[in-house]
């Protein structure tokens, strides 16, 4: 049984990576936890079910995004605690975070804002 904390999409980067699967080791964070962290899946889930209230419009980077033209966020496909963010509205950038992500590509997806209950 092995504990990793080295993300798995790095993992899988280095020369042994190819190696991992099938070689009998038991990992505490299952290698398909890698597809729920990988952005990517926002607009395949979208495309999937359009207009899902649980789910914000979301496009690839090499895809038409103008139905979100108003408000959106740019997100690299794999990144870990908001690195490499960037916050657009009205074709202002509001946020920017810096990081090492982003050669792997991008999604952009509607932004939501927080909802306030207290007024």
């Amino acid at each position: 049984m092995l504990f990793k904390l080295y993300p798995w999409e790095w993992m899988m980067r280095e020369d042994f990576g190819q190696s991992i699967p099938g070689c009998g080791a038991q990992f505490i964070e299952p290698i398909w936890k890698s597809l729920l962290s990988n952005k990517g899946l926002l607009p395949y889930l979208w495309k999937k079910a359009p207009g899902h209230p649980n789910l914000l419009p979301a496009f690839f980077a090499d895809e038409d995004h103008s139905a979100i033209s108003a408000a959106y966020v740019e997100k690299p496909l794999l990144s870990r605690e908001g690195a490499n963010i960037t916050v657009t509205m009205f074709d202002q950038t509001l946020v920017e975070s810096q990081g090492d992500y982003g050669a792997e590509g991008y999604v952009y997806q509607a932004m939501a804002s927080i909802p306030n209950f207290d007024g």
